[in-house]
Formats: C-alpha cells, sequence, structure tokens
C-alpha cells in the first residue's frame, strides 16, 4: 500500500537533481575517499559501539558457561538474546528514529547500553545475564539505526553511498575489535571484566555525541500519524519491496557463509585451530572496512547495481568454491574474498534510503532491517541442517542461490541512485535531500 500523506505533506525541493559539487572524491586522491564530515565521524562511534557490543560474549562463551553452571540451550539463549532484541525493537526504533530528534535517541542507546553491561558484567545468575544482553541489544539497535537515518539526513544525495558505506565499515570495525579485546582481557583478568570492556566503547559514544553530533540537525520530517501503531513502525510501501527482497535473499548468503559455513569448513573440513579460522574471518572483516567505503563512492559514480551486483555474484560463487579449498591459503583466500559482504549490505541501505519517503526514513529503514534480522535468526539452524543432510555443497548452494537471486533483483530494479535522476529518470519514491538538513 503506498503512503497516502507522503503527498499531502509539503516537501522541500529536492536537490537529487542538481549534481552536488565538491563531494565526490578526485580521481586518483584515495585519501579522500575517507573525507568525510566531522559529526558523520562522531556518528559512526555509535555504530562501532553497537556492533562492538554484539560479538563480545564470542570468546567467552566456555567461561561463563564453567562460571555460571549453564547448559548449553542456556548458554545458547545468551548468545542469541542480542538478536532476539534487534528483531524486536527494529520496527519501533525505525519509528523512534523518525519521530525524535538525533540527540536524545543517541543518548537513551548509549545509557540503555551501559546498562546492560554492567548488568551482565555482575549477573550472579542466568535470569539477570540474559537481561543485561536483553538491554544491551534494545540500547545499540536504537543507536544504529538513529545513526543510520541521521547519516542519510545529512549527507547529500549524490554522496550517500559513500557515507553509508562508512556507516557498514564502522560495523565492521567493531566487530574486528571485539573479540580479540574481550578475549584478550578476559584471559588475563576475567570475563566479567572482558564484558565490562564493552561500557567503554558506549561511554566514549555518549561523549562524542556530546561535542560532535549537530544539536539541532538533521531534524526529523514530520511523520504522518494515523492513529495506529502499527502503521507507524511498519513501513514497506511497492517502491521499497524489490529492495526489501534483496535484502533477505543477500543475507542468506552473507550470514550463512560468515556465521555457519566459513568458520565450520575451516575447522571441520580443514581441521584448522580455532585461531586460525577466527584469523581469516577477522581479515576478511578487516579488508571490509576500506572496501565498503570505496564501493560506496563508486556507487555514487556507476550506480547502486555496479557494486551490488557484481558482489552478490561473488558471495554466491564463494559459497560453491569453498568447497574446492584443500589447503589454509585456499581458506583464507576466500575469506579476503568474502570482505564484499560489507559492500553489499551497504548497498541495500542505501537503496532503501533513495527509495524512502523522507517522512518514514526510519520506519523504513527498520522494517527492512527488521525483514533481515527475522531472516538472519533462522540461518544457522537451516545451513546447520543442509551441513547435516548434504554437506556443505549443500549449504554452498543454498548461499549460491540466495545471493544470485539477489544480484538478480537487482540487475530487474535497476539503478535507485541520485545519478540515474540527473540523466533524467523519475525515482519511484521521493528521496532525502539535503535540503531537509535543518543547518
Amino acid at each position: 500500500m503506498s503512503e497516502p500523506a507522503a503527498s499531502a505533506r509539503t516537501v522541500p525541493p529536492s536537490t537529487d537533481a542538481v549534481p552536488q559539487r565538491g563531494v565526490r572524491p578526485a580521481r586518483g586522491d584515495l585519501l579522500a575517499l575517507f573525507r568525510l564530515p566531522p559529526d558523520v565521524y562522531a556518528v559512526m562511534a555509535i555504530t562501532v559501539a553497537s556492533s562492538f557490543a554484539n560479538g563480545a560474549v564470542l570468546p567467552i562463551q566456555s567461561a561463563i558457561r564453567g562460571d555460571l553452571n549453564l547448559s548449553y540451550a542456556a548458554l545458547g539463549a545468551i548468545i542469541a538474546a542480542f538478536a532476539i532484541a534487534r528483531t524486536v525493537f527494529d520496527l519501533p526504533g525505525g519509528a523512534i528514529a523518525d519521530r525524535y530528534a538525533p540527540r536524545p535517541v543517541f543518548y537513551v542507546a548509549g545509557v540503555m547500553a551501559v546498562m546492560g553491561v554492567l548488568l551482565t558484567a555482575l549477573a550472579p545468575a542466568f535470569t539477570l545475564l540474559l537481561a543485561g544482553r536483553l538491554i544491551n541489544g534494545v540500547g545499540a539497535i536504537l543507536g544504529s539505526l538513529a545513526a543510520t537515518v541521521y547519516v542519510a539526513r545529512r549527507t547529500p544525495p549524490a554522496d550517500r553511498g559513500r557515507a553509508l558505506g562508512a556507516m557498514t565499515a564502522a560495523s565492521l570495525l567493531g566487530g574486528f575489535l571485539s573479540p580479540v579485546m574481550v578475549g584478550a582481557l578476559a584471559s588475563w583478568i576475567g570475563w566479567r571484566a572482558g564484558i565490562g570492556l564493552v561500557a567503554l566503547p558506549a561511554l566514549a559514544a555518549l561523549l562524542v555525541v556530546k561535542l560532535g553530533v549537530r544539536a539541532r540537525a538533521p531534524a526529523p520530517a514530520a511523520a504522518p500519524d494515523d492513529g495506529r501503531t502499527g502503521r507507524r513502525f511498519f513501513y514497506a510501501p511497492q517502491a521499497l519491496l524489490l529492495v526489501n527482497i534483496m535484502g533477505v535473499t543477500v543475507s542468506i548468503g552473507t550470514f550463512g557463509m560468515k556465521s555457519t559455513v566459513l568458520p565450520l569448513y575451516g575447522s571441520d573440513a580443514l581441521g584448522l585451530a580455532p585461531a586460525m579460522v577466527g584469523l581469516a574471518i577477522s581479515l576478511g572483516s578487516a579488508l571490509g572496512f576500506p572496501l565498503s567505503i570505496a564501493t560506496g563512492a563508486l556507487s555514487d559514480r556507476w550506480g547502486r547495481p555496479a557494486v551490488f551486483v557484481p558482489s552478490a555474484l561473488l558471495i554466491g560463487t564463494l559459497g560453491l568454491v569453498i568447497n574446492l579449498a584443500a589447503a589454509a591459503p585456499a581458506y583464507f583466500a576466500i575469506a579476503l574474498g568474502f570482505s564484499f559482504d560489507g559492500s553489499a549490505a551497504a548497498m541495500v541501505r542505501a537503496m532503501v534510503v533513495d527509495r524512502a519517503s523522507p517522512a518514514r526514513l526510519g520506519a523504513a529503514l527498520g522494517t527492512s532491517a527488521f525483514f533481515r534480522d527475522l531472516t538472519m535468526s533462522c540461518i544457522p539452524l537451516a545451513m546447520g541442517a543442509l551441513i547435516s543432510t548434504w554437506g556443505f555443497w549443500g549449504a554452498g548452494l543454498a548461499i549460491a542461490l540466495g545471493a544470485f537471486v539477489a544480484a538478480l533483483v537487482c540487475l530487474r530494479l535497476g539503478d535507485t541512485s541520485p545519478r540515474r535522476r540527473t540523466a533524467g529518470a523519475s525515482p519511484a519514491a521521493p528521496s532525502t535531500s539535503v535540503a531537509e538538513v535543518n543547518a
């Protein structure tokens, strides 16, 4: 169903039809790819803190289980709590980002993250440990959604891909640093100290918000309210149908490979030590940091499909090719090639922003994240069943199918970036413009 109030609202004239000068990096100036407004870097700190918290329990699972005498099922619930909180609060988090100014949302998210960390670190039993992870997850999704909306509204449309690529890079950075730092501190002092370390990025993000994030800009658009909470939270008009299908199908490839096939193939099929498997995955995440920014800038110049389609095809191909890896060098090469998963994820977010109504930008991103996270919560179980039944070839075929379908859907959708509109095409839905930034 289309958004009825979008046409009734007066939208500032879009600058999408006007090329943004001084935004795109000059040819050959690689350092310019990383030059973003200071407040965008401040908001990236929130994303780093959110992803840092997400992976904090991964290296200390055994210590938590032994100290609190947990069953494997209870430990699984602790690990899944963060993802459950994300899925449940994706929709209200997007609506909150539409309705309220960014600074208060960032403060609430940061305080919730710190409270969740402290409760987790001090928890004497399973119940409080689970509650702490849930609270931490809610704070993380509120902060990360509000941060994405802020950057989307703050950034000129012609530079949107690079900015959202930088947000994906920030998420990869937090996910890369967390297991290493938490694991090292837990080995030295204990798992509770390792969990307590997660509070430091959250506190730092609160300080950065105070010092670096604009107090008045970008102001949230005046979202229509028809009195029905569900309609305020859920926003998936026809213009976003194919983009959401892309997000779901490519998640089968990216998360299936990263969460299950890549680590299990290294340990079970190749007999690699956990440290080697972790190193391969970490190197892929590290390489994804500059790639996400560079490919985001490329999408601003050549269009979103120019990045998404090759990335999705590569992910699908790697899902099959990993079955041919017979030694560690080939395995590491595949892990490095998989660093393009961040580029694909950034393009989905950029295309949601390209086609969403400015008044419902947060709801659009929250709804897209809800579909993605709901799918991701089922993927490890499905991949495990495929590996048990048909081996890694069965899981690889599922990864390839999801990624290849996503590429085909993207080709069917076509380019959604402002670059297309400067060539005279009409967008299917209004897009966020620089005129909406309340400088």
